[in-house]
Parts: structure tokens; C-alpha cells; sequence
């Protein structure tokens, strides 16, 4: 699903889920609507739910910086976020530290509270409210303890819920790697977590429409989880040596929308290379063209509106290339070789080349 971009912190973009979106503004819609009354206290609280899992990870991603990994963005969803990584971790041992690194956050933030309020306790609950109704009427009257109770949820529902992509399934994940092969780590987790979204939908469906919301988020990350896990079984090791293009049709930066277009009609293809410079590419597609008006095709050029996309080497390890074109929105990546592009591999290759080596692997088997 779409996310909205927000900025950028430590050089990593933040933006916001759909479902996240969704959520503020329906509670916002049927706060003004039926409760006016308690619309500014549920909007402090949906505001620290916000900052709480951006903080949470922004934590998740700053220790998986520290271990050497590129964060290249973090997507915010109400139970939590997605860092997403140019690679994943290879060691079980930094896996498991990046993963209980934002849930700690949270639990050393509800103790800052309580060691806070041990020595100044105005601005909190006479006494633990255990009734769900005096529960929820302490989370609108203190707002100091609707951060600690915010931060004891998301903290506690990522870590002991072990289900990918929540961290209790890459903690699981993490701790099952260092005596299985990862692969089988992940598959194992990953079908277990698929279990665990249709138990969490049915109960949704029943309860609570956002426990459904989340169910669906975990049932899609836990799938994609499980398909990365087999690209890195089946072509881990395997050099792209063999399946480069290396007469590739690279598009110039000076041809306009209609000349690509024209280009495409003749080549069969929607998608091309563009070379920006001798050392900078850029990936085209046809959905590249969707918001130009068609007066402007004749004007207006192809290179403005590339991604860019990234070099890899002649003898890069197939499953991390498969690994970006599952991450990134782009199907060709040019290949180099001692410094000079040799050509391109693409990504209806690499598919097709592991449909064949899965086959054969479970053929054998």
C-alpha cells in the first residue's frame, strides 16, 4: 500500500502508511462527529502514538546503521514501522540486537516515566486504573500517563507477538538462525506468522476492526518475509556472471516522452535504461509517464523523470540483486566490471532463473 513521505532524519526518509492515515482520520471524523468532547485528548494521545513509533524506529534503524547497514527509509504504521535496508542482516547476533532495540526504547521510556512520577506524581493516576472504563478515562485526563501506557502497548505487542515483520518474529527468527540455517528460520516463522494474522483478522472482525487492519499488514509482511528467505536459498552464492545483457538498449537522456514512448511501441518493452551521464543511470518505465500531459509529450524530456538506480558488480551474489528489484521500484540495474558498465542484468531474467533453480531443488529433493 501507498505511503506519504514527511522528511528525513540522520539522512533516512520517514514517511507515513496509508493505514496509518486512514486511522487519524476516521477517529478524527467520528470524534467531531459523536465526541467532541474528548477530540483534543484522543488527538494528544494519537500524537504520541505517532512520536512513539517513529522514536521506536528510528532506534531500530540507528543500531542497524551502527552494524553496518543502509537504511534507506522508515514507513510508520499505528502498531509500529518498517525499516527498509539495502540488505538484511547477516549475523543472527545483530538481527536480534537491531530487533530488540525499539521495543526497549519503549520500555525505558514508560521507566523515565515511572521513576519520573515517584518523585513528582501530580500529573498521574492516584492509583493504577484496572477497569477498562477508569483506564480509558486516565489515558484522556493524564497525558503523561497516556505516553507510558502508548509506549507499554507498542513495546510489548511488537516484542512478545512472534510474528514477522513485528519483532518478536525477527527476535524468534533470530534465535531459531543460531542453531538452524536462516532459510529455514524464516520459513518457519514466517508460516507460523501467517497462522497468527487470520487468528488476529477472525478476532478483529469480531472486536476491533484495527486488530483486522493489523492482521492484514502482518499477513503481507510475513509473506514477503518468506519469499526473500527462498531467493536467498535458492540463488544465495550464485554469481550473475551468466545472465547479464550485455547489448542492452540504453535510452539518452535529451529523448522526450513521445520518442520513448515510440521506442517502446517498437521494441516490445515498457521499461528502459537511461544514461544521465557516463557514470549515472536511470530507470524509465511507462508508469513514468502517467501524470504528463499528452500536449507535452514532444517536449518534454525522458530525463527528469528517471529513478536512478545503483551499479552492481559482475560477480554480485544473485540473491541480493533479486533482494533490491523486490525492494525497489525499478527492473533493470547496470553492471560493472573493474569500473566500466558491461551491461544490465534484468529482473524477468533473474525471476525466470529462479522459477528453473526451484524446481530443480525441489525436484531433488
Amino acid at each position: 500500500m501507498a505511503s506519504l513521505r514527511v522528511g528525513k532524519v540522520f539522512g533516512i526518509g520517514v514517511e507515513l502508511h496509508i493505514t496509518f492515515i486512514i486511522l487519524i482520520l476516521l477517529i478524527a471524523l467520528a470524534l467531531a462527529f459523536f465526541d467532541s468532547n474528548n477530540f483534543f485528548p484522543i488527538m494528544i494521545l494519537l500524537f504520541f502514538l505517532f512520536l512513539s513509533v517513529f522514536l521506536h524506529e528510528l532506534t531500530h534503524s540507528l543500531v542497524a546503521v551502527s552494524k553496518g547497514i543502509k537504511v534507506r527509509k522508515i514507513v510508520l504504521l499505528p502498531i509500529g514501522g518498517i525499516a527498509f535496508t539495502e540488505e538484511m542482516p547477516k549475523n543472527p547476533r545483530d538481527e536480534f540486537l537491531i530487533s530488540v532495540a525499539g521495543p526497549l526504547f519503549n520500555f525505558l521510556v514508560v521507566l523515565a516515566i515511572i521513576l519520573v512520577v515517584f518523585f513528582v506524581p501530580f500529573f498521574f493516576p492516584p492509583s493504577f486504573p484496572f477497569t477498562q472504563e477508569a483506564l480509558e478515562q486516565a489515558v484522556l485526563s493524564y497525558p503523561l500517563f497516556a505516553l507510558m501506557y502508548v509506549n507499554l502497548i507498542l513495546g510489548a505487542f511488537n516484542l512478545f507477538l512472534p510474528a514477522l515483520p513485528l519483532d518478536g518474529g525477527r527476535v524468534l527468527r533470530s534465535l531459531l538462525s543460531m542453531i538452524i540455517p536462516p532459510s529455514k528460520a524464516t520459513s518457519f516463522v514466517s508460516k507460523t506468522s501467517m497462522i497468527i494474522a487470520v487468528i488476529l483478522f477472525v478476532l478483529g472482525l469480531f472486536y476491533n476492526i484495527v486488530l483486522a487492519i493489523i492482521a492484514v499488514f502482518i499477513y503481507f509482511g510475513a509473506s514477503s518475509e518468506g519469499q526473500v528467505s527462498a531467493v536467498r536459498e535458492v540463488l544465495g552464492g550464485k554469481s550473475i556472471r551468466n545472465l547479464i545483457n550485455r547489448k542492452p538498449l540504453i535510452l539518452e537522456a535529451d529523448l522526450t516522452v513521445g520518442e520513448t514512448l515510440e521506442e517502446m511501441e517498437k521494441e516490445g518493452r515498457t521499461s528502459f535504461l537511461v544514461e544521465l551521464s557516463k557514470r549515472r543511470y536511470g530507470f524509465i518505465s511507462v508508469e513514468s509517464f502517467k501524470d504528463i500531459p499528452k500536449n507535452k509529450w514532444k517536449t518534454e524530456k525522458i530525463s527528469s523523470l528517471t529513478t536512478r538506480v545503483p551499479f552492481v558488480s559482475v560477480d554480485s551474489d544473485a540473491a541480493e540483486v533479486m533482494t533490491k528489484f523486490m525492494t525497489k521500484n525499478f527492473s533493470i540495474i547496470p553492471v560493472t566490471e573493474r569500473g566500466e558498465v558491461i551491461g544490465v542484468i534484468e529482473e524477468e531474467k533473474l525471476v525466470k532463473t529462479f522459477k528453473l533453480l526451484k524446481l530443480e531443488k525441489e525436484a531433488s529433493r
